[in-house]
C-alpha cells in the first residue's frame, strides 16, 4: 500500500503543470526580437559594378558613356530606422562606395577612370517570414525584404554630375546575438535614372545594427 502511494505521488510532482504550459505560450508570445524599437546601424559595403549607358557628364567632352567594369569598391552603409510593428520598418540609408574602377568613353577613345557614388534614400522594410520564425522559436534570426528611392551622385577625375532619383531594391538577413545587437548581411541593387541611368551596381553588406527599446 506504501509503495503504491509513493509512486502515485512521484507520477504527481514529474507531471507538467498547466500553469508551466501558460509560461511557454507567453514567451511565444512575446519575441522580445520583433518588438517595437528604433534602429542605428553600419556596414562594410562592396559594390559590383554593372556600368552600361550614361553614367554622367565629362567636365571636357559631353556625355560619359559606361563600357567595361572592371573592378568594384569598397565602401560603407549608414542606417537609422523605426520599426513600430513586428512586420514592418521604416529607414534612412545612406550608401558610399569608394573606387568603382571602370572603362569610360567621352567622345574618343575609352579610358580607364575611377568613381565614387553616393546615395541617400528611404526604404521600407518588410519581414514576411516573422510570424513563421517566431512559432518554430528561431526569432533570433530575421530575414527581411526591402524597397525605396532616393537621389544618387558620382564623384571622380573630370566628371561634372548632378544629383539623379534611383531606386533601391533588396533583402537581408539580421540576426540577433543579444536582445539589442544584430549582426546585418543584406544584399540590393541600384537603378539610377536620367543622366546617370547606366550607373546601376549591386551591393553586398555586412555589419551590425542596435536597437533601442523601452
Amino acid at each position: 500500500m506504501i509503495r503504491r502511494v509513493l509512486v502515485l505521488a512521484a507520477v504527481l510532482l514529474l507531471m507538467p503543470t498547466p500553469w508551466a504550459y501558460a509560461d511557454d505560450d507567453e514567451e511565444k508570445e512575446d519575441p522580445v526580437f520583433s518588438e517595437s524599437s528604433t534602429y542605428v546601424g553600419l556596414q562594410y559595403l562592396y559594390g559590383f559594378p554593372n556600368f552600361r549607358n550614361t553614367i554622367g557628364r565629362d567636365s571636357t567632352n559631353g556625355t560619359l558613356f559606361g563600357v567595361g567594369n572592371k573592378k568594384g569598391g569598397m565602401g560603407l552603409t549608414a542606417r537609422v530606422g523605426m520599426r513600430p510593428i513586428r512586420y514592418m520598418s521604416f529607414e534612412v540609408v545612406f550608401d558610399w562606395v569608394h573606387d568603382f574602377d571602370l572603362t569610360v568613353k567621352a567622345g574618343g577613345l575609352p579610358t580607364d577612370r575611377t568613381f565614387d557614388t553616393y546615395m541617400g534614400s528611404g526604404n521600407i522594410k518588410l519581414f514576411p517570414f516573422q510570424g513563421l520564425f517566431d512559432s518554430l522559436e528561431i526569432g533570433r534570426v530575421q530575414p527581411f525584404l526591402e524597397a525605396g528611392g532616393g537621389v544618387i551622385g558620382a564623384s571622380g577625375t573630370g566628371i561634372s554630375t548632378p544629383l539623379a532619383f534611383a531606386g533601391r531594391l533588396g533583402g537581408g538577413l539580421d540576426v540577433f546575438v543579444t536582445d539589442s545587437l544584430a549582426i546585418t548581411t543584406e544584399g540590393f541593387y541600384v537603378l539610377p535614372t536620367s543622366n546617370l541611368k547606366g550607373m546601376r551596381y549591386v551591393g553586398a553588406s555586412l555589419g551590425v545594427t542596435y536597437h533601442f527599446r523601452e
